[in-house]
């Protein structure tokens, strides 16, 4: 599992793409994991920071705040969970095979 560092309003989080944030997603949501809506993206953003930051501190809306100051720090999430994601396509498609590359 992979994290990555982000810096929003001075202070470094660090976000993590794995089981705990998307359970966070679905409690704080109610509903099943899914990132269709921007609504839903920004709240599985938030989500990672929350599940890779102990004692995060970083309120909802102060999170929106940094999100309206900096877009670019969306742009990092992107990246981030596309990466994330890739890596889970290409593990899932390795065990599919028997670990046969």
């Amino acid at each position: 599992m992979t994290t990555k560092d982000i810096t929003i309003d001075g202070k470094v989080y660090t976000m993590k793409h794995c089981v705990r944030s998307r359970m966070l997603f679905e409690t704080i949501t109610g509903k099943m994991w899914n990132l269709s809506t921007l609504t839903d993206q920004y709240v599985y953003f938030y989500t990672m920071i929350m599940a890779g930051t102990k004692d995060c501190g970083l309120q909802y809306d102060e999170f929106l705040d940094a999100m309206d100051a900096d877009p670019s720090l969306f742009v990092e999430y992107s990246n981030y969970l596309h990466d994330s994601l890739e890596r889970e396509a290409a593990f899932s498609k390795k065990s599919e095979e028997g670990g046969k590359n």
